[in-house]
């Protein structure tokens, strides 16, 4: 019983309590050109930043997690193209596009956790509270996946402001791409029928001579939908 007692109440001290720091929609605006014509596509997530701590922890964590889906774009008779929420970073804890423009600590908090909980709580308020828009750079776009074949994940390729021309000809360019916080409703899921392989599946190693080189095998099902 003594043993059971005291292996409860490390349980306990160690185990890790959950708050809330901040919630939003974020939206993205996207417009592609090709052959003069402009295809435009916009969506919505939800977000939702926590707090994870563990009283006998050597640190807490400030944690970013979203519910939705990849934005897209018709673009007629090309196809559709996806814009993911993330960045082509595989690694960087920042790579999400809805934390563009916030300054907020992600990872790891050895020591002073409630005055870096402060930090992270005023900081999303303040973003919240600002209904900030940003237009992104080139080096700041989200990804953009186009497939030849829509039913097979191995035909994706990366469009890029280097790529897109080889795509979609000469005459074709990414206009701009604005995230930021937003009032609209969190975008009804519609992506499951258009790409049937996203129920469970992950995808690695989409494209040999322009994918993977920029994205190594880190694009999954979640990229695409987070139910």
């Amino acid at each position: 019983m003594k043993k059971l007692l005291i292996g409860l109440a490390i349980s306990v001290l160690t185990s890790c309590t959950r708050s809330e720091l901040a919630t939003w929609n974020s939206e993205m605006n996207i417009s592609i050109e090709i052959d003069g014509e402009k295809f435009e596509g916009v969506g919505s997530i939800e977000v939702v930043v926590h707090w994870d701590d563990a009283p006998l922890a050597p640190g807490a964590f400030v944690s970013v997690d979203y519910i939705g889906e990849a934005v897209q774009i018709d673009v007629g008779e090309h196809g559709v193209v996806f814009a993911l929420w993330r960045t082509h970073q595989c690694e960087d804890e920042q790579r999400a596009v809805f934390l563009h423009g916030l300054d907020l600590p992600l990872g790891r908090h050895q020591t002073e956790k409630r005055k870096h909980r402060q930090q992270a709580k005023s900081a999303l308020s303040a973003f919240v509270n600002s209904n900030s828009q940003f237009e992104l750079s080139d080096s700041t776009l989200p990804v953009l996946i186009w497939f030849s074949d829509l039913s097979d994940p191995q035909t994706a390729q990366l469009v890029t402001p280097k790529t897109i021309n080889s795509i979609f000809g000469d005459e074709a360019k990414i206009v701009s791409v604005n995230v930021g916080v937003s009032n609209a409703p969190r975008s009804p899921s519609t992506i499951a029928p258009i790409l049937p392989w996203t129920d469970g599946a992950e995808i690695n190693a989409l494209n040999e001579s322009e994918f993977s080189a920029e994205l190594p095998n880190c694009l999954t099902r979640r990229d695409f939908l987070v139910e």
